[in-house]
């Protein structure tokens, strides 16, 4: 039986760049003779066709190409197990337009029979044979070099931790008998002989020794003079500012105790995951004895640094919002690099119309993260790479809408964070308070909340004690970065434990704690992102599900816990909470412009191409799309989700952002419109013919601006 596949056909039909005398290349042709109708021949066409994806075409012709095609094509069929294949590939083609052919005759695929762990005397290899096992090349499978290269790579990685820090992938060599017939062969794995025979013998760690102030400038990185001895390491002199047990969680490996390259590896995450140090530099020296020395030079960032930040946006253009924000942060406040944060920030809103000045927002916060797990007892498995820290954070925040209301609220928690493996992590935090109280309110907004019972529900005075926990999954191409997969999931409950212990020990329950009514509410986000590198730039894409739940008659989740779009990071064509709940447009004006919109249920899409400009320079194209949505209200029923036609009530915008990337510093400006909004009948519907980027009353009403700092996802 013959089948044919293409592999690679030239898409260009011109000859452009090469000369009259050259014979132009224009792909290669694959035929598979399969005599055996073998079940499992098209996964090893597949793999050619993967092979010779990238093939270039459109070159000049040579015979050496003929020779390199086969050459490539048998190494695949071996690797794969076709030991015994045939491959024969030959030119066709008219005057200057040549394609490769290759007829390969595939032949029975071996499997294994035996597999043989090194005989050799090498003390190494006796030390191994207890800590390495032959995983991936097994007895009755098919043999595959892929499989010869993961176990050959175990064994590396073994030996690198095992004290033979100088083994390589090319001392490890497996030889392949195919002798028994009935296409089976055996396998064996042996040490590559060295007359040298220094890296196959055990090393310990020898002294270690810490630069805290290492210059990468000025200091020498193996310096052992100026230096004090510690319990685990010896440091130099003159290093002041880190206590002596912060260094002792951080550094990981010992003297005298036999080398571990994933040891050593930990050392240096951990110092960096201190937060203090711009680079660990690791410097080694062999000894004579097989003792290895360790000189870790770490260049310190300040530890303290002070901040500030603007935020520029525009709300259905005659709303101009600023804000500002200033923090200062100390990275090692009692010497054992506590982070210690204190943020003073401010927004203001203003408006065409009187009066100028419509909303002021004030806000203060303090933070102090701790190293380390700050328990009585020990409650998390941690990933030992990276140190886990404990949380505590405070602040306040009020708000002055002058023609409606003003309001203060502060929140406290205290939590942990941690790492559980390279790709997961978590944070809990326990307690989690909040509190809001609403201090003045004007007639025209007393009116507004006797209309709609949920937003006064919203603005009642109110406690909320809870916890929260977030799971973060993050895996990133270990040759590309930029390839990554992220997901992000925060379950948020409050109320419920205080509502559980009143119903047992209280024969009239309240719900209230210190005479406050207290919320009382579940809430699950879910954030997923995808990003792809593409040979000029990337995709980031993000999908965010959420859904929060009140329980009780008269409850309602806090206003600061309910879902909203628009701004400056998800639906970026629509004003900061703008758009929503469904359909709902309010009547009046004057509530649209203040009126934040919010709801019990978000979705919420994102894509966006990233490009570069000119070096600093980047710009990225998006689409947005997505709304906010309520459970129930008898005040806005076009605004309750609805499985049947929730998705007919998606928002959509797009627009163009430039970015100014430097170094860690990232300054972006976008400017976004809407295509897909609520229209004049109440109902959504697609706005490309009122697109009129000449028109000023256009531009006015639809055209949304902002500056901020970061990446919005």
């Amino acid at each position: 039986m013959s089948l044919l596949i293409i592999i690679s056909i030239c898409s260009c039909s011109g000859t452009k760049g090469l000369k009259d005398t050259d014979i132009r290349f224009s792909g290669t042709e694959v035929k598979f003779i399969d005599r055996h109708n073998i079940s499992d021949g098209n996964t090893l066409k597949k793999e050619v066709q993967l092979s010779f994806l990238n093939t270039k075409t459109n070159l000049v012709f040579k015979k050496s190409l003929i020779r390199k095609t086969e050459s490539r094509l048998e190494n695949l069929l071996i690797g794969s197990g076709y030991l015994k294949s045939k491959t024969y590939c030959y030119p066709y083609g008219e005057k200057r337009k040549v394609k490769i052919k290759c007829d390969i005759t595939v032949n029975q695929r071996y499997k294994i029979d035996s597999v043989f762990y090194s005989q050799d005397t090498f003390p190494m290899t006796h030390v191994l044979r207890d800590m390495f096992k032959i995983d991936f090349l097994k007895s009755g499978e098919y043999f595959q070099r892929k499989n010869v290269i993961k176990d050959r790579d175990a064994f590396v990685e073994a030996a690198h931790n095992n004290g033979y820090p100088f083994v390589s992938a090319e001392d490890i060599l497996f030889f392949v008998d195919t002798t028994k017939g009935n296409f089976l062969v055996d396998v064996h794995m042996q040490i590559k002989p060295v007359i040298e025979t220094f890296k196959y013998e055990r090393h310990k760690y020898g002294s270690i020794y810490i630069n805290p102030n290492f210059s990468l400038e000025n200091d020498v990185s193996r310096d052992t003079s100026n230096t004090i001895k510690k319990e685990k390491y010896n440091i130099h002199k003159g290093y002041d500012f880190l206590k002596e047990k912060a260094l002792n969680k951080a550094i990981y490996i010992q003297e005298s105790t036999i080398y571990n390259k994933s040891k050593s590896t930990i050392t240096t995450n951990r110092l960096l995951n201190m937060g203090l140090f711009k680079f660990v530099n690791v410097k080694t020296q062999v000894n004579p004895d097989n003792t290895i020395d360790h000189f870790f030079n770490l260049t310190p960032y300040k530890m303290e640094s002070l901040s500030v930040e603007f935020d520029l946006n525009n709300r259905s253009g005659i709303f101009l919002g600023t804000t500002a924000k200033a923090a200062y942060v100390n990275k090692n406040l009692f010497g054992g690099a506590e982070r210690f944060e204190f943020s003073l920030s401010g927004g203001v809103e203003t408006q065409l119309s009187k009066p100028f000045v419509n909303t002021i927002d004030l806000a203060v916060e303090a933070s102090l993260i701790v190293p380390s797990i700050v328990l009585p007892f020990k409650a998390f498995k941690t990933f030992r790479t990276s140190l886990p820290k404990t949380i505590m954070s405070v602040g306040f925040n009020f708000q002055d809408r002058f023609e409606y209301y003003s309001y203060i609220s502060g929140k406290a928690k205290y939590g942990w964070q941690w790492n559980e493996t390279a790709l997961k992590s978590s944070s809990l935090v326990l307690p989690e308070f909040q509190w809001f109280k609403l201090l003045s309110s004007t007639p025209e907004f007393d009116d507004i909340l006797k209309g709609d019972p949920r937003l006064r529900l919203s603005f009642e005075t109110t406690v909320a004690l809870g916890w929260s926990y977030e799971y973060i999954y993050n895996i990133k191409d270990k040759y590309n970065p930029v390839n990554q997969l992220y997901f992000k999931g925060t379950l948020e409950s409050s109320g419920n434990l205080i509502y559980l212990v009143n119903r047992i020990f209280s024969k009239q329950p309240t719900r209230t704690l210190f005479k406050i009514p207290y919320s009382q509410y579940l809430r699950l986000t879910l954030d997923f992102r995808k990003y792809w590198a593409l040979k000029i730039g990337s995709i980031a894409s993000r999908l965010v599900l959420g859904t929060a739940f009140a329980f009780g008659v008269e409850s309602e989740i806090p206003y600061a816990k309910q879902y909203s779009v628009g701004g400056s990071n998800d639906l970026r064509a629509f004003p900061l909470r703008g758009i929503g709940p469904g359909s709902f447009s309010s009547t009046s004006p004057s509530i649209t412009q203040f009126l934040d919109q919010t709801g019990d249920i978000k979705i919420e899409a994102n894509v966006e191409y990233r490009f570069p400009i000119y070096k600093f320079l980047k710009g990225a194209l998006f689409i947005d799309a997505g709304n906010v949505w309520l459970y129930e209200s008898t005040a806005k029923p076009n605004g309750v989700f609805k499985f049947d036609s929730f998705y007919d009530q998606i928002a959509v915008g797009t627009g163009f952002s430039l970015r100014f990337d430097v170094d860690y510093f990232l300054l972006r400006a976008f400017l976004a419109f809407p295509i897909r909004t609520i229209k004049d009948n109440n109902n959504f519907g697609w706005v490309f013919n009122e697109i009129d980027l000449t028109n000023s009353s256009w531009r006015s009403k639809n055209l949304q601006y902002n500056i901020g700092i970061g990446y919005p996802f």
